[in-house]
């Protein structure tokens, strides 16, 4: 099946998600910069929803020809972008180097100029985070330079929480870091930009 794009556009119902208008309970269209390639759906196709239900109804309707909730591997990319911008006001030269396999995805200077590392994990819904293999092992070693960033909130209410040696509260083997501890990490509250606008209660 095709569809219309908001920007009147055709393109297939699996390349296409659910624009701010359609009411989807993960809105993908606010914070859309954060996400490459994302194409929303023309509000003409609500033009006569009225209710909840309205919109719900022609949400399912629509998923059946393939138009999606979120895009694959959406939160992962959300994470690693949000954070970048973020933890410019912390951090500086940040390098992504997840590729390099080193446990962690993003290497930076704190004001002082030392070395720290970062390990980005994205959340759509609160769980505990797990680092495994090469990051618990780079957590340990790195110790009071590591930090652990967790995005959560994706995509509708995106925040940031940093946990700075996670080994030091990890459980288990595999270094589970509680919620509620990376609930109490550090806020990182963006500097205004001008001509930006976000909800108010994004941080």
């Amino acid at each position: 099946m095709w569809v219309l794009t908001g920007g009147n556009q055709i393109r297939p119902a699996k390349e296409v998600y659910f624009a701010s208008e359609f009411r989807p309970p993960q809105n993908w269209e606010v914070y859309r910069r954060y996400v490459s390639g994302l194409d929303f759906l023309s509000a003409g196709y609500i033009r006569a929803c009225k209710t909840d239900e309205d919109f719900k109804a022609i949400r399912e309707f629509l998923k059946r020809f393939g138009v999606k909730d979120g895009p694959d591997n959406g939160v992962e990319e959300f994470a690693m972008n949000f954070a970048c911008e973020r933890l410019r006001v912390l951090f500086r030269n940040i390098q992504q180097v997840e590729r390099r396999n080193h446990g962690y995805d993003l290497e930076a200077e704190d004001q002082m100029g030392q070395a720290v590392h970062v390990e980005v994990k994205g959340l759509s819904s609160d769980a505990d985070i797990e680092l495994t293999g090469n990051e618990a092992k780079a957590a340990d070693t790195h110790r009071d330079s590591f930090y652990l960033c967790v995005v959560a909130g994706i995509p509708n209410l995106p925040m940031i929480r940093l946990v700075q040696n996670p080994a030091s509260i990890g459980k288990n083997d595999k270094l589970t870091i509680c919620q509620t501890d990376w609930k109490a990490g550090l806020p990182v509250v963006q500097k205004a930009v001008e001509g930006q606008t976000e909800p108010a209660n994004a941080v």
